[in-house]
């Protein structure tokens, strides 16, 4: 915006804020065109939290979990993750907001993710299995796999006839 402050003559100014106008036109084109917004668009606007069993806030769920799936950068995809966990924070939401944030190397931001999963879930173990053992924490590594396979014993069991 310096060019617009430091313009000597106004009348030069016309071409730069016809682009800028049509710019920004064709943002919110784009925005109104993003799913995600339209969804958002149906629900009240002062509520973070949202209940499933609510049509609108449904839709608003399921297009959050859609756009998760489909983003390819990692941030972005932990963006939209932290989204969903405060809109609505289920088990599953939980463990990919962690795997997001694990990807991105923010190990203790994951485990905070993953200790909010219940305990009877063996994903939040396996899950909190590979963050430890990535910080070299082994001891705590080997008790959450140990859990894992406890809350999923048929993986113990195909694991034990495999050595047989």
């Amino acid at each position: 915006m310096n060019w617009l402050a430091e313009a000597k003559d106004p009348g030069q100014l016309g071409p730069e804020l016809a682009t800028l106008r049509d710019r920004l036109h064709e943002v919110e084109l784009e925005q109104a065109e993003n799913p995600l917004n339209q969804a958002r668009s149906a629900l009240p606007s002062r509520r973070k939290r949202f209940d499933p069993s609510d049509s609108k806030a449904r839709a608003y769920l399921e297009t959050l979990d859609e756009m998760a799936q489909l983003q390819q950068q990692p941030e972005e995809k932990a963006q939209i993750l932290a989204e969903r966990v405060q809109a609505y924070p289920s088990p599953q939401a939980l463990l990919q907001y962690g795997v997001a944030l694990q990807q991105l190397g923010r190990h203790r931001e994951a485990i905070e993710q993953y200790k909010r999963v219940p305990d009877e879930i063996s994903h939040r173990h396996y899950n909190l299995c590979s963050i430890y053992w990535c910080l070299g924490d082994f001891d705590e590594a080997l008790v959450h796999l140990l859990r894992g396979l406890a809350r999923q014993p048929d993986t113990a069991e195909a694991l034990f006839r495999m050595h047989q």
